[in-house]
């Protein structure tokens, strides 16, 4: 059970990390965030990367959840295989051909 929780702790870290470049984009495109800006947020438009660094965030953000219930779940259960140890090994290596 230990590759199951070991990409669990992965992923929880990607997602912790994946806020960066939003806050790095949001600052190079808006400036600093100033106290009148938490009245009225600020409209001026975002560069595209921005835009899809805030998405990837949420979307990870979205799905830890449910990851982690499974992996947790399956954890105290005792459900360990080499199905359940390979299925993140398999689903990172399609992602990669898919590029």
């Amino acid at each position: 059970m230990r590759t199951e929780l070991f990409y669990l702790l992965l992923t929880a870290i990607l997602t912790g990390v994946l806020w960066i470049p939003v806050v790095i984009g949001y600052v190079r495109s808006r400036g600093p965030l100033t106290p009148a800006a938490y009245k009225t947020p600020p409209t001026t438009p975002l560069p595209d990367w921005v835009t899809r660094a805030n998405r990837t965030h949420q979307n990870a953000v979205e799905n830890l959840a449910p990851f982690a219930a499974v992996v947790l779940i399956a954890h105290a259960a005792g459900i360990s295989s080499g199905v359940t140890e390979g299925a993140p090994r398999s689903t990172s290596m399609r992602a990669w051909r898919m590029r």
